[in-house]
């Protein structure tokens, strides 16, 4: 069992370690000694040259950022799964795949090829690109597989700036990122 005493030098110690560290827990700022100020996430370009003084290096770069966004994806495989006919495993493509956007359909796979429309479950009822869950259901009815995925979707390209600081000969560089005149990042 543990003394008070050696409980509090152990507590001491253990909060001097941590507080050796602190970039491990302050990935959203950058103490700068020349001003003894920090910069913060969302800071411009401008601002942080005015408190951390000029970079070591400067550069910039095109960088294609992404946007997130769930999506549902409907599996239909009307064929036998040919593992329970041959015994051994083949990725076979599935028979269709619609997927969709906020209740609309965005992309209709048929046999691993990209098409605008398909009569592949009805042929007298026939599904498109913009058809809502509703339409495909009473053509396709339930799928083999209903899933969310999450799809990056590319946006226009950025120019990244890079500013890079060092602090001493001891320490690894700073890099500072700008998109939009806004510091995103810091490693």
């Amino acid at each position: 069992m543990l003394s008070c005493r050696s409980f509090f030098q152990l507590f001491i110690f253990f909060i001097v370690f941590l507080c050796s560290f602190p970039p491990l827990f302050a990935a959203d700022y950058f103490y700068c000694s020349k001003s003894l100020d920090y910069a913060h996430l969302g800071d411009s370009i401008t601002h942080v040259r005015q408190i951390c003084g000029e970079p070591v290096s400067e550069s910039t770069k095109t960088v294609q950022p992404y946007l997130s966004r769930d999506i549902e994806r409907w599996v239909y495989d009307f064929q036998p799964n040919s593992a329970l006919l041959t015994g051994t495993f083949k990725a076979k493509k599935s028979a269709l795949v619609v997927e969709f956007y906020h209740g609309k359909v965005i992309h209709i796979e048929v046999e691993g090829q990209s098409v605008e429309s398909t009569d592949y479950c009805r042929p007298d009822l026939p599904i498109q690109i913009g058809n809502t869950t509703l339409e495909v259901y009473n053509a396709c009815r339930y799928a083999s597989v209903r899933e969310t995925v999450q799809q990056k979707v590319p946006l226009a390209s950025e120019k990244q700036t890079i500013l890079t600081y060092s602090t001493d000969s001891y320490s690894p560089p700073t890099h500072f990122y700008f998109q939009k005149n806004k510091l995103v990042q810091i490693d």
